[in-house]
C-alpha cells in the first residue's frame, strides 16, 4: 500500500530499497531524521503535542484547508520537467 510509489518519494530510492530489502526497522528518531514523521515525543506528551498541532491547524481559515491540501497534492503529482 504505497511501498513502491510513496516510500521512495518520501525518503529516496536508496533508503526505500535499504528498508525493503533488509527488513530492518527504523527507530522513531531515525524516522524523524528521514522525514517520515514530523514529531517524536514521549508517550506522556503525545496528547498535549497532538492537541497543539490541532490548534495550529484550526488557526487556518476552515474553508481553506481542503484547497490547501488539494494544491499540495496536485503540486506533488506534477513533474518538474
Amino acid at each position: 500500500a504505497g511501498l513502491s510509489q510513496r516510500l521512495s518519494r518520501a525518503i529516496g530510492i536508496y533508503r526505500a530499497k535499504y528498508l525493503s530489502l533488509t527488513g530492518n526497522f527504523l527507530s522513531a528518531e531515525q524516522a524523524r531524521e528521514w522525514g517520515l514523521v514530523s514529531h517524536v515525543v514521549a508517550p506522556e506528551q503525545l496528547d498535549e503535542t497532538a492537541l497543539a498541532i490541532a490548534r495550529d491547524m484550526l488557526s487556518v481559515q476552515p474553508h481553506m484547508l481542503e484547497p490547501y491540501k488539494a494544491l499540495i497534492d496536485e503540486g506533488f503529482a506534477r513533474d518538474f520537467g
